[in-house]
């Protein structure tokens, strides 16, 4: 599946007191290429599995736009799992809607399992960005949540530097999300 690899981002918090809302972004980087790929070979199979009607109809008619923008809806969708967290089998791709504003904006609706995952970590006021451009397509969603969300990295805006992360180097094997 184009997209189907997975890495989060800690979360920024807020101040001292630790009651702040903390921030979770999740972005994913998507080929046209493969999207295009998966339209040829599925079609409508692939097409009504991962987006909805109002996605299909909002991504134009000519074939070069319509599969960047359907790229760019699947890497939001992709973002927006980092920024949800499951932790045992994923939503369904169609709980995880771009919806397309009239001034051409774009905002995230959450169904079914998808919501459920939200309400869990009180996620919300998520927002998304779209791009592509070149063969790739971009998103990035960036979300509040509770503090108190398991998984999260409190920054401390007072400390006077932060050690590095370690890398994540191990190879991944197929399937693996994480």
């Amino acid at each position: 599946m184009p997209g189907d690899r997975m890495a989060s981002a800690p979360s920024l918090g807020g101040g001292a007191r630790g009651d702040e809302p903390l921030v979770r972004v999740g972005v994913d980087l998507v080929a046209v290429e493969e999207v295009r790929a998966s339209v040829e070979r599925l079609g409508r199979r692939y097409l009504d599995r991962l987006f909805t009607e109002h996605e299909l109809s909002c991504c134009g008619s000519v074939d070069a736009v319509r599969v960047e923008s359907l790229a760019a809806r699947f890497a939001a969708k992709e973002a927006a799992l980092k920024v949800l967290r499951p932790d045992g089998a994923r939503p369904e791709w169609r709980d995880i809607e771009v919806r397309r504003n009239d001034d051409g904006s774009c905002d995230l609706r959450l169904h079914g399992e998808a919501a459920a995952l939200a309400a869990r970590d009180q996620v919300q006021g998520l927002s998304v960005s779209l791009s592509h451009e070149a063969g790739m397509a971009v998103a990035v969603v960036a979300g509040t949540c509770r503090p108190s969300s398991a998984g999260t990295t409190r920054i401390d805006p007072t400390a006077a530097h932060m050690e590095p992360r370690a890398a994540h180097t191990e190879p991944r094997e197929e399937g693996d999300r994480g």
